[in-house]
């Protein structure tokens, strides 16, 4: 064979090849991908600012540096870049916020596409846009579709459990909404007592609110009292005495 002979006969040569071969592997277009060094740096600059606007309740300008994100993403990378799909994320939780729920789907369900498109395809990010649009279901009173995207979500989420525990833990709280919005308390009291063990405060605040709605719901006063009182502890061990 050829390569055979080569490296009988150079093994120098093969050795530049096998590394040459690599890079490429790693770095389709070497050019491309160092002189876009900037401009990723400048989308993720307009990202960030439009995710701390949203978190600071300034959804006007959230919107203006997001819009801002996508046009200086479509121009720099491709419509179809991966990096897209966080600006289309953010977009649908601005809307979301905003009350804007079919808004909010189309942005979700373009980060979906986009992910989609991409090889490999990250699972992560699936399954979190799957969360955000059983949660856009729930809100507009579609339980049906809600529960098989958060379904969905989870086949994706639980690959990695540890690097997706919140998404996880969204996506759970999302179903026990699902159930108990449908008046199946005893399927949100199931899908909810899992997590009042979590490390994480708002989980275990969320849980035991949960418990709390479902037991009362249910006629379950002592049990309904008991998960409230131990929210309101959780909530005065995490804010702090006023």
């Amino acid at each position: 064979m050829i390569l055979n002979d080569c490296i009988l006969k150079d093994k120098k040569k093969t050795f530049f090849l096998v590394l040459l071969f690599l890079f490429f592997l790693l770095f389709p277009n070497p050019s491309t991908t160092f002189a876009q060094t900037k401009e990723v740096n400048k989308y993720y600059s307009f990202l960030y600012k439009g995710q701390d606007f949203i978190a600071l309740g300034d959804f006007e300008k959230a919107e203006a540096a997001l819009l801002q994100a996508k046009t200086y993403g479509e121009k720099n990378f491709g419509a179809r870049n991966p990096l897209l799909f966080f600006t289309y994320n953010g977009l649908g939780i601005l809307n979301k916020q905003l009350g804007k729920y079919q808004e909010a789907l189309d942005f979700y369900n373009k980060a979906v596409d986009i992910i989609k498109s991409s090889i490999p395809i990250k699972e992560d990010q699936l399954g979190t846009a799957y969360v955000n649009i059983g949660n856009i279901c729930r809100l507009k009173g579609d339980y049906e579709n809600s529960l098989q995207f958060n379904y969905n979500a989870l086949n994706y989420l639980l690959k990695d459990s540890l690097k997706n525990a919140a998404s996880i833990t969204s996506c759970k709280n999302n179903i026990a909404n699902i159930y108990f919005d449908q008046h199946q308390f005893k399927k949100a009291i199931k899908t909810a007592f899992p997590f009042i063990q979590s490390k994480d405060p708002q989980s275990k605040i969320s849980a035991h609110e949960m418990l709390s709605r479902s037991y009362a719901a249910l006629g379950q006063k002592e049990k309904a009292l008991k998960y409230y009182q131990k929210e309101i502890a959780l909530i005065k061990n995490t804010t702090g005495p006023e």
